[in-house]
Order: C-alpha cells, then sequence, then structure tokens
C-alpha cells in the first residue's frame, strides 16, 4: 500500500461475525430488547430502554445508543452484562455522542399526539368544539379494538 508523505495509514478494523447461540434470543429492534429486559426480571433496566436510550445502530453483536440526559454512566456496561447473559455472545455497546432516534418514550407521546391531533381534524369533532369554546379532549380511544376485547369468549365464564 503506498501512502504520499500527505496521507497517514488507517488502521482497519477486522469484524468478526459474533457467534450467537441458535436458542439465544434475536434483538431486531429496541423495543425487542426492553421487552425481553421485563421478561428477563430487568424493570429497571427496560425502563432505561425506553426513556434513556436514542438508538442509533443495533445488529447481531453490536449495540450503538446515544444515552439520555438521565442515563445512569453505567448503562453501557450494564447492557453489555445483560446481553451476554442473554445470548450466550459478547456485544459491543458503544455510546454515541450524538443522533440516534427518538427514545420509546417520546415515539409513543409522538404517536400519542399525532392520534389526538387526527381527531381534532374531523369535521363532526371540529364541529362539536366549534360549538362548545373551552371543551378539550382529554382521551382518544380505538373504539374497534374495545369492542373486539369485549366480543372475545371470556374463558372462565365456559367452565360454570
Amino acid at each position: 500500500m503506498a501512502v504520499s508523505s500527505n496521507e497517514r495509514p488507517q488502521a482497519i478494523a477486522a469484524v468478526q461475525p459474533v457467534a450467537i447461540a441458535a436458542d439465544a434470543p434475536v434483538f431486531r429492534t429496541l423495543e425487542d430488547l426492553a421487552a425481553h429486559a421485563q421478561k428477563s426480571g430487568a424493570p429497571l433496566l427496560k425502563v432505561h430502554l425506553e426513556n434513556n436510550v436514542h438508538l442509533v445502530k443495533l445488529e447481531p453483536g453490536r449495540l450503538e445508543f446515544r444515552p439520555g440526559r438521565h442515563a445512569p454512566p453505567t448503562l453501557a456496561a450494564d447492557l453489555a452484562q445483560r446481553l451476554k447473559d442473554w445470548t450466550g455472545a459478547r456485544w459491543v455497546v458503544t455510546v454515541a455522542r450524538e443522533g440516534g432516534a427518538p427514545t420509546i418514550a417520546e415515539q409513543k407521546q409522538a404517536a400519542k399526539q399525532a392520534r389526538h391531533e387526527r381527531v381534532l381534524q374531523e369535521p363532526l369533532v371540529r364541529a362539536i368544539m366549534d360549538r362548545f369554546p373551552g371543551a378539550e379532549i382529554v382521551a382518544v380511544r380505538d373504539v374497534a379494538a374495545e369492542d373486539t376485547a369485549a366480543a372475545m369468549p371470556d374463558s372462565d365464564s365456559d367452565d360454570e
């Protein structure tokens, strides 16, 4: 490799594939990771994953995130250890200074706000809001989902 006097050679890191056990959980999203933390008896880690992790990259054996301002300083090390415990493989967990997606909590809040705004734009709702100044929407529920849940037979009632 020829290097001119103005250029410095850069080290090229070989990325070794990570050997993860076949029966190990697969984490494709931060939500997968948070759900597994809850299921595995790590509710505090789940809370941190939902509220203090801005995901930059998640792939087998590697997790990169930007911590939120309330993240504990040990979060990266805690995640690396838990991931190793859960998958049987060493994970590289890195902390980024910038970037990353909104946290799970921020995404949920944004979805809730967008849903509220969509309801406000419905003609019937808009007419009611115009007719009653000062009225406000306090909750938005999915009636179709509630109807489906109510229509499901209760398995306990069949035993009587």
